[in-house]
């Protein structure tokens, strides 16, 4: 009887080990969450903040960001700007260049981009349209989807359309952000076109609230609210959020990076993980550089700005 004993001993110590060490994991996992929740965003120690710059020095309205393979891709919210655009890191500075050519048959205004299966999808802000666009190619292919059949009226969305985009490209989910009166995420199947609205509880209304960018990763949402100054990750499965704050350094006693007539609205437009980083882009609208901005160091002028904060472990 004895070494049966011994056997039945050893396989409940065993139990007890494991589900201790999973108890640990999730604890650890927990805790992590636990440390982002509401953290304030830090600053990479050197070159944290840099200003765009080009050749013609012409002003860039900075809408949309996307880590294409390591490299940081941007577009521009104006019809001159029928480029997607690489950002290239001059130490101190950022330039941009062109890297591939867009070919609408019409006047644009993208808000938004993000790649997935060798193609980049593209919101437009005043129509709330998506368009795909293939690598290498300039044609932008409007993706036909069935809003109507939903109940879904976008006819009078205006400036209060589409401005966030985000694709998981494993299940073929496209995830499209109304930027706000209401702010609203869709959920889109690329394989059965079926059109759905998961995340209306999670997007409640209230003053500064609205969507300029979104992310998807790893089976989370990440959405910029602008107004508010934060980054919120929503988990696609149970709901849960999770907010980190940039606001601090945004808004900093009222005031603003660049000049604006109404600075209680946010000029963050855009943002991107690069490797554990979060790079944040700044729509300034041609304004200038205030005196806070300055005082922060950027350099006299209009040249809009990319902030560099550490990506917070567990978010």
């Amino acid at each position: 009887m004895r070494p049966i004993l011994i056997i039945i001993f050893s396989i409940l110590l065993s139990q007890v080990v494991s589900n201790a060490q999973e108890f640990n994991a999730t604890r650890s996992l927990s805790s992590q969450q636990e440390e982002c929740v509401n953290q304030k965003l830090e600053f990479i120690p050197q070159f944290s903040i840099k200003q765009l710059s080009s050749e013609k020095n012409e002003r860039f309205d900075l809408s949309g960001m996307v880590n294409f393979h390591g490299k940081l891709l941007v577009i521009a919210d104006k019809d001159w700007d029928k480029f997607i655009y690489q950002i290239n890191d001059n130490t101190e500075t950022f330039s941009y260049s062109s890297f591939q050519e867009l070919c609408p048959d019409f006047n644009i205004d993208i808000e938004g981009i993000d790649y997935s299966n060798n193609r980049f999808y593209l919101i437009e802000e005043y129509t709330s349209d998506v368009y795909e666009v293939f690598i290498g190619s300039c044609k932008m292919r409007k993706l036909d989807i069935p809003w109507e059949k939903f109940g879904i009226d976008r006819s009078n969305w205006g400036n209060a359309g589409f401005e966030g985009i985000a694709i998981d490209g494993v299940n073929q989910i496209l995830y499209l952000a109304k930027e706000r009166e209401p702010r609203n995420i869709f959920r889109v199947d690329l394989k059965t076109m079926d059109i759905s609205e998961p995340f209306k509880a999670q997007l409640a209304e209230g003053g500064g609230h609205d969507i300029s960018d979104m992310k998807y990763e790893n089976g989370y949402l990440y959405i910029m609210e602008r107004g508010l100054g934060q980054i919120t990750r929503i988990n696609i499965e149970t709901k849960e959020k999770v907010s980190v704050s940039y606001q601090y350094f945004d808004y900093k006693d009222g005031k603003r990076l660049f000049q604006n007539e109404n600075p209680q609205f946010g000029m963050t437009e855009a943002f991107a993980f690069i490797k554990n980083e979060i790079w944040i882009g700044i729509d300034n609208n041609g304004n200038p550089v205030s005196e806070y901005g300055k005082s922060i160091g950027l350099k006299e002028g209009n040249k809009t700005a990319i902030l560099i904060f550490k990506r917070p472990i567990g978010f």
